[in-house]
């Protein structure tokens, strides 16, 4: 299949896109933040959530729920004029770090009410459930620590908007400048890159995009 390549402008062209779905603090965090979240999901099932109000079990799956639709997304293909998002992952992340705050804040009330009015660990072993001090003194370390794992996360993010705006490494960007009827003949730019790529060119056609110098492509 033949290719052609032409410059678009004469801007220097962006860095490379790496593999990693985010840029690199980005996807470490995440990485960690997903770990805790499966590491909490284990502990607070000891108890049955009944040692946070729920809160820890439930926050655990939708921190995993939220993690996982960042990394689908940061792949889904998009047009120039379609949103990034970048931002609303970015004020999401603030979000799940407050709500982390509030469930480590309600554990640690449960463990220093003995039972006056929220479960307390005695009453979760006469229910025959294998949760420890441990496992609670636990659940309250890794709520703290994954609160503050999301709000680096949102800072960090926030700080790449305001330095650079959305990163190359978000949403690879596929923009449509000309396509023919004779046969198929697409030219896309992708990733603001200054290199266009002619793909299934199966018969010599005319084509005016209005974005570059082609012309006209021979075989």
């Amino acid at each position: 299949m033949p290719v052609a390549i032409y410059p678009v402008t004469n801007n220097p062209p962006p860095p490379p896109r790496s593999n990693l779905p985010l840029p690199l603090p980005l996807f470490i965090l995440t990485l960690i933040s997903l770990t805790f979240s499966w590491l909490l999901v284990v502990l607070s099932m000891l108890d049955l959530g009944y040692l946070s109000m729920w809160m820890n079990p439930t926050m655990s799956f939708l921190t995993v729920g939220y993690h996982l639709s960042v990394l689908v997304l940061s792949r889904k293909k998009r047009t120039t004029n379609d949103p990034t998002y970048f931002s609303t992952i970015v004020v999401c992340a603030y979000l799940f770090g407050i709500v982390w705050f509030v469930a480590f804040i309600i554990t640690n009330v449960i463990i220093a009410s003995n039972g006056d009015r929220f479960y307390n660990l005695a009453d979760v072993k006469k229910m025959g459930l294998p949760a420890s001090v441990g496992s609670q003194r636990t659940q309250v370390v890794f709520a703290l620590f994954e609160t503050v794992v999301l709000e680096a996360f949102a800072i960090k993010g926030h700080l790449i908007i305001k330095e650079t705006g959305d990163p190359e490494d978000w949403r690879p960007k596929v923009r449509i400048i000309g396509i023919t009827t004779n046969k198929l003949m697409l030219i896309l730019a992708v990733d603001r890159s200054t290199i266009i790529y002619i793909l299934g060119l199966l018969n010599p056609g005319r084509i005016h995009c209005g974005r570059c110098a082609i012309c006209s492509v021979s075989m």
